[in-house]
């Protein structure tokens, strides 16, 4: 009796044991910290006045063929949560593009040049421009995702969260994020914070929402939730492809 009430024992303590998460190892903590994410807004096909805000296919195609010519694979925020929690391994000089506020232009200037060098990129949309003049319609999201591209949540009308004490979640993520699974037929799990401002109350409604992945800026990751405080870079309209590289290496270290 002693002996089978302890094999039972040691039985159930060994299911517990096998359900405690294990920690996640420091390298990939640092991983996080050196992968380099992209940001863009406006594409614009003629020439314009460069800046974080806005660039031209020219300079973007050049920032592109520069990457591309110097190693680096597009992946997307599932192949950063799944390398995070299961160690599956992510390419050397692995990076994501990213692009905010649900331009036309994100369809009919950026995407068509990802895929010609041979990337996928993450488009967030802010979904009070949905199916608006110069902005992406319905139609366009689900072929961007059908393309292998990568569709997030960027609020509804772009509030600063950080700033706001009172933001209504239902409106500003839960409604978005049901519509863009309603459009693409897919759970939306990636987001990124309006003017990259998050505090410790939009990482809990993040995560009561099923998100996954959120971007900021340039700000310090927060360690207990590296995945819902990834860094990201915008990048200015005029830095040629070796700039774009040299602040790259600079920023994720």
């Amino acid at each position: 009796m002693l002996t089978l009430r302890f094999c039972i024992l040691f039985i159930l303590g060994s299911a517990v044991a096998g359900s405690i998460a294990q920690p996640i190892p420091a390298e990939r903590l640092q991983r996080l910290r050196q992968l380099p994410v992209l940001c863009y807004h406006n594409i614009r096909q003629d020439a314009v006045t460069a800046n974080q805000l806005y660039i031209s296919t020219l300079q973007l195609k050049r920032q592109l063929q520069t990457l591309r010519d110097s190693g680096f694979q597009s992946v997307l925020p599932d192949q950063v949560h799944a390398f995070y929690y299961e160690g599956t391994p992510l390419p050397s000089k692995a990076f994501l593009i990213t692009f905010d506020d649900a331009h036309l232009q994100h369809a009919t200037l950026a995407a068509p040049l990802l895929e010609r060098y041979g990337f996928r990129g993450v488009f967030f949309i802010m979904s009070v421009t949905l199916n608006k003049k110069g902005f992406l319609n319905e139609q366009q999201i689900k072929e961007l995702h059908q393309r292998g591209h990568t569709i997030g949540a960027h609020t509804w009308d772009h509030p600063n969260l950080a700033k706001s004490s009172s933001v209504n979640w239902n409106l500003q993520l839960t409604k978005p994020k049901q519509q863009l699974e309603r459009i693409t037929g897919k759970p939306v799990t990636s987001f990124a914070y309006p003017y990259g401002a998050w505090n410790r109350a939009s990482l809990q409604e993040l995560n009561r929402r099923g998100i996954h992945t959120a971007f900021q800026l340039t700000n310090a990751m927060d360690s207990a939730h590296p995945l819902l405080t990834l860094r990201r870079l915008m990048i200015h309209g005029n830095w040629s492809g070796p700039v774009l590289l040299t602040r790259l290496q600079s920023v994720f270290q």
